[in-house]
């Protein structure tokens, strides 16, 4: 049978272009930075190394080609690897060609020759060669040597940055929990300030600095202040000859009794010794007489075993328009005075 001319001439261009297509192959094979190799499962021996493995990990082709894969991998790695194949393959020769068993990207620590580690990123795939039924195992190797050392700096920066994150928070969990014994302090420190230690009543302190507000504020409307001054009946000799004790359980309840008859905006405090003083807010004197003869007969119920009946005189004087306090006081302490002379037990106004 005779072949035209035409036909060979396509014959040798196919041949040629054949072989041009190879040359190329090669030349991208062998210049390649990655090292592109390709591995025989049933002989357990690579098939073919490109010549970046010189750049890679220092060896030739010739020794790489002859080098055994647990020589190439450290102890983890070649544990790591082995476990990952063969679950591949068995998954592979069933038949499953899902993306996932075909092909795989995973890290491992590779020797070089001169005893370094590095880290090696390895892509894999399954090839089957249809004939023969074996898999081959083609592999891009790339060294990411430094791009872990980075990745590994960053991460020791994130945990420093988390550390101190973490340590602010806990600082500030400290400074809150501080923070607040610190104001629950002052506040009991404030209470402290303003408030009579045996009564638990206000002090001359805070009555004081009160009723001078509370005068400035009513200097300019309309509203009625009036001032009440108590003092208790024969307390002196309570205290000489009973004792100071006994003395103190006449103030206390002295102060419980009087306290539930005063109105939400009424201050009551002790002024000192035997002597208590009420600020009466919104009251002229008329309704300060009422509170007072009220407080009067209250006290009168207070029954000592020993001491008796307890009694107090009471002095009331309501602000006078531009009045100082001073002089306020004086009337009101005046008419306390003048109950004390008529014998105590009563209320005197000014």
């Amino acid at each position: 049978m005779e072949v035209s001319n035409e036909k060979i001439k396509n014959i040798d261009n196919d041949r040629e272009n054949n072989v041009e297509s190879v040359e190329v192959y090669k030349v991208l094979l062998e210049n390649t930075v990655e090292c592109i190799w390709l591995f025989d499962l049933a002989k357990m021996c690579f098939k073919y190394i490109s010549p970046s493995i010189i750049d890679l990990r220092g060896l030739t082709v010739e020794e790489a080609m002859k080098e055994k894969l647990e020589d190439s991998l450290t102890p983890d790695s070649l544990e790591k690897i082995s476990t990952i194949n063969r679950k591949r393959l068995l998954r592979f020769l069933d038949g499953d060609r899902s993306q996932e068993i075909i092909s795989s990207i995973d890290d491992f620590q590779q020797y070089c020759k001169d005893g370094t580690i590095k880290t090696i990123e390895i892509s894999t795939k399954f090839i089957l060669n249809e004939n023969t039924n074996y898999v081959d195992i083609l592999g891009v190797s790339r060294d990411i040597t430094e791009r872990k050392k980075i990745e590994l700096r960053l991460k020791d920066k994130i945990y420093e940055k988390n550390e101190v994150i973490r340590n602010m928070r806990e600082s500030e969990k400290k400074f809150s929990i501080l923070t607040e014994k610190l104001m629950k302090s002052n506040k009991h420190l404030k209470n402290i300030a303003v408030t009579d230690k045996l009564t638990d009543l206000y002090n001359r302190y805070f009555f004081e600095k009160n009723i001078i507000e509370k005068i400035e504020e009513t200097n300019s409307r309309n509203i009625s202040l009036t001032l009440i001054i108590l003092d208790l009946d024969g307390f002196k000799g309570v205290n000489d000859i009973y004792g100071h004790d006994e003395g103190d359980k006449i103030l206390r309840k002295v102060a419980d009794t009087g306290i539930k008859l005063m109105r939400k905006y009424d201050i009551f405090a002790r002024w000192g010794g035997d002597e208590f003083v009420i600020l009466a807010l919104q009251t002229d004197l008329a309704g300060g007489s009422i509170l007072a003869e009220k407080l009067r007969q209250s006290i009168e119920t207070i029954l000592q075993p020993e001491l008796g009946q307890v009694t107090v005189s009471l002095g009331v004087a309501e602000r006078q328009k531009s009045e100082s306090f001073k002089c306020w006081f004086k009337r009101a302490d005046k008419a306390l005075y003048q109950a004390k002379n008529n014998g105590g037990n009563c209320v005197v106004t000014s």
